[in-house]
Parts: structure tokens; sequence; C-alpha cells
């Protein structure tokens, strides 16, 4: 019975404290997420009166953007030179997208392929690079120890390179859609506004803003059509692209010409239009796209007698 009780005793002194240590942890399990709910609650909360807070402040910028984009008076002075240099360089940023993303969809694919699958490659594309642009752009007039010409150098040939990256993720995103012809060129709407800005200088009414707006969107949209046209590439998808490049360009010339908004930094309104073309892309393609491998028709063997 002694030898029997001397097996048994520490395998029940061994199933006590394992029961022992459970339970602890469970009690301190259920302790911590009581903790984490609580202040789960708190910071849901906070961020509730954050909100009310600053539900005034949303809804008066909403009315005055708003109040922008249906204004249609005149604009006291036309800085057609920062419009062409800025949609200059907004339309080679959107060329170096395309010619990154057609390399990325056709060459670079099974590279991309091993680091990155399709959804972290569009949480970097459409939210985690243009976030990060926008925190480094926000941050370049801090530095004093470049002139004005040197930094706006800087910061155009950095939002060349992000236009680069942005072009090889894009491009492994959408390779395996695409639309039932091709895609309008982004650039040319961009190219378009720049060209026509600078002509509409040298007219007595290149102040009016109805005049400026149509001549510079209509000049963009005009360029996408008749390339279509020419191409044979006429298609729903394609005028609806096309279309909504054009209102893009209308929203942000309207914001751009408003004399509230003469402060922001041109950069990052450069980064915001391309960032704002990439999801009308996005958006188009995702709707109106098909996949690759619908597309394929099987051929048929025979079979050998």
């Amino acid at each position: 019975m002694s030898e029997a009780s001397s097996v048994v005793e520490p395998v029940k002194q061994l199933v006590g404290k394992y029961r022992s240590e459970f339970e602890s942890v469970y009690d301190n399990v259920r302790q911590q997420s009581l903790e984490l709910s609580n202040d789960l609650q708190q910071y849901a909360q906070q961020i509730t009166e954050q909100l009310h807070a600053a539900e005034p402040q949303l809804k008066q910028q909403g009315k005055e953007i708003a109040q922008a984009l249906q204004s249609m008076e005149p604009v006291e002075q036309v800085q057609n030179l920062k419009l062409l240099e800025q949609y200059s360089w907004i339309g080679v940023m959107q060329l170096a997208i395309f010619v990154s993303s057609t390399v990325s969809s056709y060459v670079l694919y099974p590279i991309v392929g091993l680091v990155l699958n399709g959804f972290s490659a569009s949480v970097l594309c459409f939210a985690l690079l243009p976030y990060l642009a926008y925190l480094h752009l926000s941050k370049l007039p801090l530095n004093a120890t470049l002139d004005a010409q040197s930094m706006d150098k800087q910061a155009r040939y950095q939002l060349l390179a992000f236009a680069l990256v942005e072009g090889l993720l894009s491009g492994f995103v959408f390779a395996s859609r695409h639309l039932d012809s091709m895609e309008p060129l982004a650039f040319l709407t961009s190219l378009g506004i720049a060209l026509a800005a600078q002509v509409l200088s040298g007219l007595p009414s290149g102040n009016q803003r109805a005049v400026l707006l149509g001549g510079c969107v209509g000049a963009g949209l005009t360029m996408q059509l008749t390339l279509g046209f020419v191409l044979g590439q006429i298609s729903a998808s394609y005028v609806l692209l096309s279309l909504l490049y054009a209102g893009l360009a209308y929203s942000a010339l309207q914001l751009q010409i408003d004399q509230k908004q003469a402060s922001v930094n041109p950069h990052i309104a450069m980064l915001a239009f391309v960032v704002a073309a990439l999801f009308v892309e996005a958006l188009v393609v995702g709707l109106f796209g098909v996949s690759h491998a619908s597309t394929v028709v099987p051929l048929a063997i025979k079979e050998q007698a």
C-alpha cells in the first residue's frame, strides 16, 4: 500500500501543480481581457468624442470644398507657369508609373511575386507608401539647409522615385486583370492641362474660371478620346476612365486656383493627384476588368485513332 501511494502521490502533486498553474493562467488571461476590453471601450469613447468635437470643423471644411468645386467666379491671377510646371511633372510621374507597371506586369511579375502577394502589394501601393510619402513631403519645408529651388528639385525627383515604385506595385496588382480595351493613358490628361494652361495664358479671357477649366480639362479629355478613336480602342470602360480622369483634373484645378488653397504644398498636391488617379484606375479595373484566365480558350486536342 505504501509502495502504491509512493507511486501515485507524485502524480497527484504534479496534477495539482498543473491545475493551479492553469487556473492562475486562466485568471490572468481573464483579467487582461477585461482590462483590454475596458481600454478599447475608453479608446472608442475618446475617438467618438474627438469626432464629435471635430464635426463642426469637418462640416465647415466640407462646405468650403463644395463651394470651391462649384465656384465659377473669375480668377484674379492665374499662375499659368505654375500650372505648366506642376502638371508637366505630374505627367512625367504618370508616364513613369505606366512604364514601370508595364515592365512589372510582363517581366518582373514572377520576381515581385516571390516577396509579395496581391494583398500586401495593394496595401503598399494604395495606403502605406502614399502615407509615408506624404509624411516625408510634409517635413521637407523644415529643412533650412536647402534653398527653395534645390528643395523643389529634390522633392520632384523623390516623387519620381515614388512613382516608379508605385508603378512596380500597381503593375503587379493589376497583372491578373484587364479591361476589354486598352486603358487611357493617365499622363495625357496631365500633359493636356499643362499645355492648355500655357496656351490660355495668352488669351484675354484666360482669367475666366470657366474658360480655364474648360480649356484644361477639355484638352486632356480630347487627347484621351482621340487616342482611343485612332487606335480603335473606344469602349465603355475606356470612356468611363477618361471621364473620371477629367473629373479628377477638374476637382484638382478648382481647389488649386481657389484662393483659400494657396498655402497647399505643391509637392503634396502632385502626390495626391497621382495617388487619386491610381485609385480611379483601380476602381474601374476592379469593377469592369476581367481575369486573364477567363479569357483563355482551351484548345481541343483530337484523339489519335
